[in-house]
């Protein structure tokens, strides 16, 4: 038997899966809302389980789990702008004599030469 519960507390799946006496856990978004569902278990032996505060996970990890997501996102949105920053940077050192264009690894040389051939596309 599966049971299913609408759940969305951050919970530590496989202690709510021990705790249950199921088979495995996830999670499953249905009509927008989270369900947890445990395979091979009772209805009522989820319910139990999920009133053990042992499943479900501290507030600590939680807000970390999203500050560590939104550091990630912070991060990718500032690739593109660093990546133009530092072709700009190599360039400029190669005009001003401070670096050779040999002194560049070719695989990086050759990155550099694509994204300009792309940005020549747009104007």
């Amino acid at each position: 038997m599966t049971a299913k519960i609408k759940h969305s507390d951050y919970l530590d799946l496989a202690k709510l899966t021990k705790t249950a006496g199921g088979s495995s856990a996830w999670r499953e978004l249905i009509d927008g809302e989270t369900y947890i569902v445990v395979d091979d278990c009772e209805q009522a032996a989820l319910e139990a389980a999920l009133a053990d505060k042992a499943v479900v996970a501290d507030t600590t990890a939680r807000e970390a789990a999203t500050a560590k997501a939104a550091i990630i996102s912070q991060l990718a949105a500032t690739n593109e702008g660093m990546v133009r920053t530092i072709e700009d940077i190599l360039a400029a050192l190669v005009v001003k004599g401070l670096i050779l264009k040999t002194d560049i690894p070719q695989v990086v040389l050759d990155k550099i030469a694509a994204r300009e051939a792309l940005r020549s596309q747009l104007t």
